[in-house]
């Protein structure tokens, strides 16, 4: 058990495993749930009779003062059911908001397609959920510095035709959908006209 992004070991945290077993057609059933505390070196283990008869089982941790940092930038999730997980990541909750910043960074990077606006709206929709989490002056500073720069840049190298087809799309930010904006919301939050410190 490691605490995101110092790579410290979390001692004292819960790890519950839910073992479940397939149901002859459809489902699965609970037949029993485990818990174990991390060691001083942050591990943790279970035996190998406590998992028989699981065809697959759903494991968690929790510590109080931090979040399951999968639930927050899913790169860190473990989606392989049928093996516990070697290594779970916890992030403090005073850094859960700057995780998701760095979550919705890395995923605005590396954008192709043959559409010029499209990394645009990709980009544009994580900016908007980026922009309604950050609160801190770091966290106003991060969004300004990742994104920016990123927006203004593409938004520059499409033709007008490109921005007419982007004004009043909608894109997803967050569970949120929100309408495209660039001069009404970029260019204003990209020059520190942004929310006040909370």
């Amino acid at each position: 058990m490691l605490e995101t992004g110092t790579g410290k070991a979390v001692t004292g945290a819960t790890v519950s495993l839910e073992c479940r077993r397939n149901r002859f057609l459809e489902g699965s059933d609970v037949i029993k749930e485990l818990r174990t505390l991390t060691d001083s070196g942050g591990h943790f283990s279970f035996a190998t009779s406590d998992v028989f008869r699981c065809d697959f089982a759903y494991v968690h941790a929790s510590k109080e003062g931090y979040i399951s940092t999968a639930g927050i930038d899913l790169r860190y999730g473990h989606d392989q059911y049928s093996t516990i997980p070697a290594q779970i990541v916890l992030t403090p909750a005073t850094e859960a908001t700057m995780q998701r910043l760095n979550y919705l960074a890395a995923m605005s990077k590396g954008i192709s397609s043959p559409s010029p606006w499209m990394p645009y709206m990709v980009i544009y929709g994580n900016f908007s959920e980026a922009k309604r989490i950050a609160k801190e002056d770091r966290e106003l500073a991060f969004v300004a510095a990742e994104f920016c720069p990123r927006l203004t840049s593409i938004y520059s190298t499409l033709s007008e035709q490109d921005k007419m087809h982007l004004r009043g799309q909608r894109v997803m930010a967050g569970n949120i959908p929100v309408l495209i904006d660039h001069e009404g919301e970029v260019e204003p939050y990209c020059k520190g006209r942004h929310p006040a410190r909370g």
